[in-house]
């Protein structure tokens, strides 16, 4: 989690905004978000700079490949 002092240091550089996947779906799907929260720095010619999933999204796939491993060996 960033501070609030480097929230504010960003603030300054960069635009934040927050999208409604819901009421702005077509924006979403331009910006190739399909999972919330989505953290994402674009430049200004769009280029993605930097991305990250919700860590409840890692998480689960962490759990999910460990499932799986289960599985997996349970077969052998």
């Amino acid at each position: 989690m960033l501070s609030d002092d480097t929230i504010e240091k960003l603030a300054k550089a960069f635009v934040c905004v927050k999208v409604d996947c819901n009421s702005d779906a077509g924006l979403s799907e331009q910006m190739g978000v399909s999972y919330v929260p989505h953290d994402r720095l674009v430049a200004p010619d769009g280029t993605v700079l930097y991305q990250k999933v919700s860590p409840e999204l890692d998480e689960l796939k962490i759990a999910m490949r460990l499932a799986q491993e289960k599985t997996e060996e349970a077969a052998h």
